[in-house]
């Protein structure tokens, strides 16, 4: 594997900035770099990694093509940049709201400030300015707004909460901050606790704290709302800056003014008194005629300036060198009180001079940009501020100081001196050029971390980079079974095989579906090594067949109806639901049963079904693919990847407006469409993979996005809420947010959504989840607290990190929990477990991925399934065993009981069942497909949601009645004349019985409407009926016997005999009607 060190570019910052032990600079490429301090994320690059050197700060999520930063701020603890696309985007520290975010919670990644209240589409936002705990910002409005805290009033927005010692005071979010009568602002800035910005009328309006008179109104008065600073007559400012405690201004001709606290000389005029009012400050000694001051900052201990003469110029406080002047002491107490030049860097191009072009006041610390491109620094390094690694940090390490400017550490190239692959070290590293070599170990497939131990002036801290092994692929082939095959599939392990196209044919044969051994074949199941599906086929032609063929013309001829042979259609995956359960059939259609008070069957009723019903496929549709059973509806995937859904609408769950409504709520007791998201055509709006929740659906595509649709409570459709709101609901798919940081490759894989969290897999083996994190849900409470939301999906992490580490393939989002399956075949757990529901042997809720302890005689489980409404979790094991716990009130976990299991407990198979294939948990039922293609269930059989024609609860498997061994006739006409008396008593095979009408002598066609599983099938007319007139005596009360009279005689044997051969010879006639004798 080739390894590329970070490339020494020809870039240059062009904006530094400060904060306490932390410090950042927008390069010439637009992009922020930062270094120093990271505890509280405020180096933006997504880790709490200090940094010595400067590393490049995330990009925000979603950020739009051709993004760049154009403006960047260091907070105290917290950094805030402006963004090409006019979003504010803050990280770092966030306890008093300063983030602007809506929270307090600290971020490590660029996350945008929220927009004002009531701002109009469009709104952007033109200038901003943070330096400790609070921000003041131009929107595009013409407004000022600030948030963050607000002990003193800095906000300038009496309505939020105030006080030195108020817990509430501060705003998580920008408040507008109140005007002078006829003033707009133009300029914004912040010092500590105050805040300053220009007025349209040229004049400097403060507010907030006021001690020392740094407000500069001649008082130390606090200002709640802007106050008028008092300039000299005849002075305007173009330029100022707000340090703690002071503050500094250039006017138009270039003169400096100062005013507020001045300890230690801190104003460089000379004393140490404070001042009220803006001061002028001297020009420093032997500067030439006509000097005037370019730039001018202080923060909280010295100052700084820049001087038309190219000199930078320090005063104040040299209390770890922050003055760079080396014959000045250091120390707290060692100050100058007179601005003095700082040496100028020795020139980087021989004969050029450089001189200073910018410049920034840190904490205890100083930056500056030469004319030639470099940063220089100096001061105190106590967390790697100044940006170079030779320098020792540390705050008690007194060599933790650089005295005079030196080169920041940018651009450099690293040497690297390991690469460990999921802590497995790789070999023969060496280099290449500008890039680093090494050989990879053996491994098994997947996303593995990647250490890249290096040295950059020193030790740095590890780089952590994704490294994926490729999985095998595996040849999935098709065999007709009659010498013919389809063309084979090369699927890349855990993928899923595709249905063929079209259903192979075989004359004298019906096609049943593709099958495994005995079972039918899942197409939702993962690949795990070479396959080889076989077609199932049913001899017949699929008619009905009738006899006798003929009867008299005055009817009641009885007529045997023998159905089509039996099918050998098995279900091959089974979704258990609410209150009611599905299942897709290996001949690709969907039977239901179960409650159907919303049509959640979808077999244009709401009548509840005890047995399986076919539901009539959408025109249009060959085959479905995916079933998912929610709470009181349904959705399913078709062959060509869209989707259908049935039952309650209550949330916009069916994706559509397009339904009835049942009272109050909105339903569809048939499949509709759900609707392609906006910007999208149904035709390009395919997906691959479903789940259904309480109130939600969640689906994923081929391109490796996900979609949501129906309730966004608690954010669990992973948009923003600019999109929907997170107590609202949508009817159109709208696409899951990508998470915070990821690149434009990341991929989701599976989808699974909850009661009120959503989880999802990716293509990387990790587990992301968003929503509710009331119980641990997320298994993150370092992004979201606990018991708080999220619209954004984190990544679920484990607290520990055992051999082969988290890799889910399969997951799922229970009911206030979650549990996944890994690619070792562990399972793993975390949220909310009241009765269990983790299988970690106790009700101790966790927060993190936990690793679930494998029974006795398990190697490895092969799926997992759990209900998305009650605390209850099962698992297939290598051997085709069901294991169950948690919530089992109803017996849903098979065991012959009704108590609750804090841990994996094995079902026992019923008589003649050797292993299972698949099983689905239900709210209070489960169902399960054997090896030997039978379907099963067990729990509550409410409603008949278990499919065995009755409705009483039942603690062990029982057999789902499918499939109905033939099909079920419900009217039969001949010639349009419908006969009576059907029924299938005494009758054998499944054969009926039929009292034929009456109807007039001739040849009819037999129409026989009829139902197989419930659904409704073709009229079959392949069969015929001849209806023949005989003649009979009055009251004689029988057909088919004529008494013959002859004048003169009576009766003869041989007359009558001769007779009946006559009649016998016509009615043989075809379309001649029997002779009637004349009376």
């Amino acid at each position: 594997m080739t390894v590329t060190p970070p490339a020494t570019r020809g870039i240059k910052f062009s904006q530094i900035t400060s904060g306490s032990t932390q410090s950042l600079a927008l390069g010439s490429d637009g992009n922020i770099y930062s270094w120093g301090k990271n505890a509280y994320g405020q180096q933006g690059d997504g880790t709490n990694i200090d940094r010595q050197a400067p590393i490049k700060v995330s990009k925000p999520a979603n950020a739009p093509k051709g993004f760049i930063f154009t403006k960047v701020d260091a907070g105290d603890h917290s950094a805030l940049a402006m963004g090409s696309d006019g979003n504010l985007y803050t990280w770092g520290f966030n306890a008093s709201g300063q983030l602007g975010d809506g929270t307090t919670e600290n971020r490590s990644r660029p996350a945008p400030v929220k927009k004002p209240d009531g701002a109009a589409p469009g709104f952007t936002w033109k200038q901003a300015n943070t330096r400790w705990d609070h921000t003041v910002a131009l929107g595009s409005d013409g407004n000022l707004y600030a948030w963050g805290l607000n002990a003193y009033g800095q906000l300038g927005n009496t309505s939020v909460p105030r006080g030195p010692n108020n817990p509430a005071a501060y705003s998580t979010k920008p408040v507008p901050v109140s005007k002078p009568a006829g003033i707009t602002f133009t300029q914004p800035a912040t010092g500590r606790y105050s805040s300053m910005a220009m007025g349209s009328d040229g004049k400097l309006y403060a507010w907030g704290w006021n001690s020392y008179g740094r407000l500069g109104d001649g008082t130390t008065t606090d200002r709640l709302t802007p106050t008028q600073v008092l300039q000299p007559n005849g002075v305007t400012f173009s330029q100022f800056n707000v340090g703690a405690d002071y503050s500094f201004a250039i006017t138009t001709n270039g003169d400096l003014y100062g005013w507020g606290w001045n300890d230690s000389g801190r104003l460089g005029d000379g004393t140490t008194t404070d001042r009220h009012v803006p001061t002028l400050i001297p020009r420093p000694d032997g500067t030439p005629a006509g000097f005037t001051w370019k730039q001018v900052m202080g923060r909280d201990y010295h100052g700084m300036g820049i001087g038309s003469d190219g000199n930078l110029y320090t005063w104040g406080v040299n209390w770890y060198g922050d003055l760079g002047l080396p014959d000045v002491p250091t120390g707290q107490t060692s100050y100058i009180t007179r601005p003095r030049p700082v040496q100028k860097p020795k020139p980087s191009v021989a004969g050029q001079e450089t001189s200073w072009v910018r410049l920034y006041a840190g904490w205890e610390q100083s930056l500056a940009l030469g004319s030639d491109g470099n940063l220089y620094t100096w001061g105190w390094n106590s967390g790697g501020q100044l940006g170079d690694p030779t320098i020792p940090t540390g705050y008690d390490n007194s060599k933790a100081m650089r005295l005079t400017p030196g080169l920041a550490a940018f651009p450099l190239t690293p040497d690297l001196t390991a690469v460990k692959f999921d802590q497995t070290l790789g070999s023969n590293l060496k280099k290449a050029g500008t890039n680093w070599q090494v050989v990879t170990p053996a491994h098994r497939k997947g996303r593995v971390d990647t250490t890249i131990t290096w040295n950059l002036y020193g030790p740095q801290p590890d780089d952590i980079l994704d490294y994926t092994y490729d999985p095998p692929s595996y040849v999935v082939t098709f065999d007709k079974a009659d010498g013919s095959q389809p063309t084979s599939q090369s699927v890349v392990e855990d993928q899923t095989a595709s249905r063929p196209d079209q259903d192979p044919t075989r004359p004298g044969f019906l096609f049943d579906g593709w099958f495994n051994g005995d079972a039918a074949y899942d197409f939702t199941s993962p690949v795990k090594g070479p396959l080889k599906l076989t077609a199932h086929w049913t001899a017949g032609t699929g008619q009905w067949t009738t006899s006798p063929k003929q009867g008299p013309d005055s009817g009641q001829t009885k007529v045997t109806l023998v159905p089509p042979a039996a099918r050998g259609i098995r279900f091959n995956h089974v979704s258990a639901g609410d209150d009611h359960s599905l299942a897709l059939g290996s001949d690709g259609n969907i039977y239901a049963w179960g409650a159907n008070e919303y049509g959640q069957l979808g077999d244009g009723t709401t009548t509840n079904r005890l047995t399986p019903v076919q539901i009539p496929k959408p025109t249009g549709v060959n085959r479905f693919i995916q079933v998912s059973a929610g709470k009181a509806f349904s959705v399913a995937l078709d062959g060509q990847g869209h989707v259908w859904a049935w039952g309650l609408n209550s949330s916009g769950q069916l994706g559509s407006n397009a339904v009835a409504t049942n009272g109050s709520a909105a339903y569809s007791s048939s499949p509709i469409r759900v609707q392609a998201p906006s910007g999208m055509t149904a035709t390009n709006f395919t997906l691959t993979g479903i789940s259904a929740g309480i109130t939600h659906v969640l689906a994923v595509d081929e391109q490796g996005r996900a979609w949501g649709w129906g309730s966004n409570e608690f954010g669990k459709l992973g948009v923003p809420s600019s999109t929907v709101a997170t107590t609202g609901i949508t009817t159109r798919p709208v696409q899951v947010a990508t998470p915070q940081g990821e690149t434009t490759g990341f991929r989701y894989a599976q989808v699974s959504a909850g009661g009120s969290h959503s989880l999802a897999t990716d293509t990387q083996g990790r587990a992301w989840g968003w929503g509710s994190n009331q119980n641990g849900d997320l298994g993150n409470t370092s992004d979201v607290a606990l018991n708080g939301y999220t619209s954004t999906p984190v990544q679920a992490k484990p607290g520990t990190n055992p051999t082969g580490g988290f890799r889910p393939v399969q997951i799922i989002a229970g009911s206030g929990h979650s549990s996944a399956l890994d690619d070792l075949g562990r399972l793993w757990s975390w949220g909310g477990n009241s009765n269990g529901e983790l299988g970690l042997g106790d009700t101790t809720t966790r927060t993190a991925p936990s690793l679930v302890a494998m029974p006795a005689n398990v190697s490895t489980f092969t799926q997992l399934t759990g209900s998305r409404v009650s605390g209850n979790s099962l698992a297939l094991d290598q051997n085709g065993n069901i294991w169950g716990w948690g919530q089992n009130s109803s017996g849903m976990l098979g065991t012959g009981g009704t108590g609750s299991l804090n841990k994996p407990t094995r079902m026992g198979n019923p008589s003649g069942i050797d292993h299972f294939v698949k099983v689905s948990a239900g709210t209070g039922h489960t169902l399960a497909i054997a090896s030997a293609g039978s379907s099963m269930g067990w729990g509550d059989n409410g409603q008949g949601r278990l499919g065995n024609n009755a409705t009483q609860t039942v603690y062990s498997p029982v057999s789902v009645l499918f499939p109905f061994r033939l099909g079920t006739p419900s009217t039969v006409q001949f010639g349009g004349v419908s006969g009576t008396s059907l029924n299938s008593t005494g009758q054998q095979d499944g054969a009926w019985t039929v009292l034929t009408p009456n109807h007039n002598a001739g040849d009819t066609t037999v129409s026989i409407a009829w139902t197989l599983n419930g659904a409704p099938q073709p009229n079959d007319e392949t069969n015929a009926f001849r209806f023949i007139h005989y003649g009979v005596l009055p009251l004689t009360g029988e057909a088919g016997i004529l008494v013959i009279l002859m004048v003169g005689s009576l009766a003869a044997v041989g007359g009558l005999a001769a007779k009946r051969q006559r009649l016998e010879t016509q009615s043989g006639q075809n379309g001649k009607t029997a002779a009637r004798r004349k009376h």
